[in-house]
């Protein structure tokens, strides 16, 4: 994977939907300048879950945000993905995740 082509697609998603990446670094659990560095292209999530975390919230496919695949994902497939994600989460991870979909809303 290009730390560019994921900066690109990362950057034009953010702008696209909305999201600052502060917003963003909240819903992964981390911190701005993390997001910051993969929106500068200086470093790329190393963990396949902030990965995942990340294309969710962007609608897109992980493939396609890592520029492994330019098919963007369609909707159906994120809320399997989304399925998937929140039967893996505890109760206070859920909580926080109502609470950014609230404040985000």
């Amino acid at each position: 994977m290009s730390n560019g082509k994921f900066a690109e697609r990362l950057t034009n998603s953010l702008a696209k939907k909305g999201i600052t990446p502060s917003q963003l670094a909240r819903y992964v659990g981390t911190n701005r300048q993390t997001i910051y560095k993969y929106c500068k292209g200086l470093s790329k999530p190393k963990d396949e879950t902030v990965t995942r975390k990340i294309s969710i919230i962007l609608g897109v496919s992980p493939s396609w945000l890592l520029g492994i695949t330019d098919e963007v994902q369609t909707q159906g497939s994120v809320r399997k993905e989304i399925d998937s994600l929140l039967d893996e989460m505890d109760n206070d991870q859920l909580n926080k995740l109502i609470k950014f979909i609230k404040d985000f809303m």
